[in-house]
């Protein structure tokens, strides 16, 4: 899986074109989503477009995300509910908020964008700070065939 250093790199290089790569949703994924949240709130490490965090708040969680690319927020503000959606520009690597939640999520392989171990540890350490005592973090990873 390709890293990189900057963390709005990958949306900024895909925004035009990631609802194409991402054109639905499993809705067995948004039931299982809903089901881990129990009463939530939710966060979402990198929104991307939102085509999960808007039907989670669509389905009546509260649904907060991180996401550090413009390009990719200024796609999501486009969609109609995108409003329900509490949304923080930044590095989720990083990140401090005054909230804990039942579940975090990072979907399609995007905790495996941080380009480093060090980062990926830090990562770690700030969702373990926001989650809950019950919370659940859930990582989707795609496996990947290395060429060498």
């Amino acid at each position: 899986m390709q890293t990189v250093s900057d963390p709005a790199a990958y949306g900024d290089g895909c925004a035009e074109f990631y609802d194409e790569l991402y054109a639905s949703v499993e809705p067995g994924l948004l039931n299982c989503l809903q089901q881990l949240a129990g009463d939530g709130p939710v966060l979402e490490l990198g929104l991307g477009s939102g085509r999960i965090a808007i039907p989670l708040a669509n389905r009546g969680l509260e649904v907060h995300a991180v996401e550090a690319s413009s390009k990719m927020l200024t796609r999501f503000r486009s969609k109609p509910d995108a409003h329900k959606v509490s949304v923080i520009q930044g590095d989720f690597a990083t990140l401090e908020l005054p909230v804990q939640y039942r579940l975090i999520v990072s979907l399609v392989s995007t905790f495996d964008l941080l380009c480093s171990s060090q980062r990926q540890q830090s990562a770690l350490d700030r969702i373990a700070a926001h989650l809950k005592p019950d919370g659940l973090f859930v990582n989707e990873a795609f496996e990947c065939d290395q060429v060498g």
